[in-house]
Order: structure tokens, then C-alpha cells, then sequence
């Protein structure tokens, strides 16, 4: 019997998430450059010609989870605006939704990819772009409710474009840190948390509702 549309929907979905998994996990043990459809058909545990069927090319891949990663990343911005919060809260929030406390495996292997996408002089102009947008947007948001903090007194003074920029290198530098844990290490790792982040941010004087320090 002939499968229905929705069936058929569901089984390109399954086998487009499955070999999406299996490529997040080649592309950040191998490279952009090194990685190839047959390691990625492999890890999925399916055939060449099927990994062909759903994505037509080695870049068609890397992009879907470029993207993926950058609607994700946006989303918690845009979330940003629900939350009955300070702008240094809604900081904090959008800190810990990006850059969970404790590191995960999966996590790391997405965060390595998509600094992949940031460095590489290689990949395509669409990723390029979508990385552009990402920053884009970050420093938009980010920068808008910095300038809401100065006037509150909680954040520190400075020109808010390059405090975004500073909250974003900020965020990198604990995503590489996360990566760096969850690899095979011959020293302890302490990731840098977002306490350390707000408190870069945080007007010295300022004291929370409560009277306390953040």
C-alpha cells in the first residue's frame, strides 16, 4: 500500500534529522574541509546515494546546520522581550539559554561547528551571511538593552556597540571553554560561567532590588 503525503513527510523529516545528528559529530571531529558525504552516510548508518536523496551536496549539509543554529540563537533573542526582567537580567537569561553552565557533548560538537563557520576563509557565501546576521542581530538586541541598563545605572558606561561585541566574544570565549572540557584534556577545565559575563558588565555600583550585587 502506498504510503499517504504526511507518512511520507515524516519518513524525510526522520531521515533528514538523522543524518543532520550524524553530520554535527563529522563535521566537528573532522573539519568542514576533510569531512566527506560517505563519513557522514556511514555515522548515520545509511547509503551513499540515500544521504544524496535528502542533501545534494557536502555544503547543502553544513548550511541546514548553520541555519538551524542560527534560528536557534535568534529565537532566544527574540524570547528576550517576554520575560518581565532588567536589562541586565534578560542579559543574564539570554547568556544561560546560549551557553548552558555545564558542558554537554552535543552542545560542543554544534558550538565547534559553527566556530568553524566564523573562521573559515572556505565555506560558502550562504554561511558567511547567515553568520553575518547572527552577529548582526546579537549586537542589535544586545546593544539595545545595554543602553536601557546605563540609563537604569546597572550597566557599566561605554559605547553599547562595542559592549555588545564584548558580551559576544564573551559568550565565544565560553562556548570554546565548554569545548575544550568535553575533548580528551590533560588538565582541568573551569568554564567560565555567566555570573563572570554580567559581572563584566555590571556598573560596579549598581545593586539589585534586593540590595545585593550581582
Amino acid at each position: 500500500m502506498a504510503l499517504s503525503v504526511k507518512q511520507q513527510q515524516q519518513i524525510t523529516e526522520e531521515r533528514r534529522t538523522q543524518i543532520l545528528s550524524a553530520a554535527v559529530k563529522i563535521f566537528a571531529a573532522k573539519g568542514f574541509a576533510n569531512a566527506k558525504i560517505s563519513d557522514i552516510a556511514s555515522a548515520a548508518d545509511l547509503s551513499y546515494g540515500l544521504v544524496y536523496h535528502y542533501f545534494k551536496t557536502k555544503d547543502d549539509i553544513f548550511t541546514e546546520l548553520i541555519t538551524q543554529a542560527h534560528n536557534h540563537f535568534t529565537e532566544a533573542l527574540g524570547q528576550l522581550s517576554e520575560f518581565e526582567a532588567t536589562p541586565l537580567e534578560k542579559i543574564r537569561i539570554f547568556t544561560e539559554m546560549v551557553a548552558p553552565r555545564e558542558p554537554d557533548e552535543e552542545i560542543a560538537c554544534f558550538a565547534t561547528i559553527i566556530l568553524q563557520a566564523h573562521i573559515s576563509a572556505n565555506l560558502p557565501d550562504t554561511i558567511k551571511s547567515i553568520i553575518d546576521n547572527t552577529i548582526s542581530k546579537h549586537n542589535e538586541i544586545i546593544s539595545s538593552l545595554i543602553i536601557e541598563g546605563q540609563k537604569l545605572g546597572q550597566i557599566v558606561q561605554g559605547d553599547s556597540k562595542k559592549l555588545a561585541y564584548s558580551h559576544y566574544s564573551m559568550l565565544w570565549g565560553m562556548i570554546v571553554m565548554q569545548i575544550i572540557a568535553t575533548g580528551a584534556t590533560s588538565f582541568p577545565i573551569t568554564v567560565m560561567d555567566p555570573d563572570t559575563v554580567i559581572r563584566a558588565l555590571r556598573n560596579p555600583q549598581y545593586n539589585d532590588s534586593q540590595g545585593n550585587r550581582i
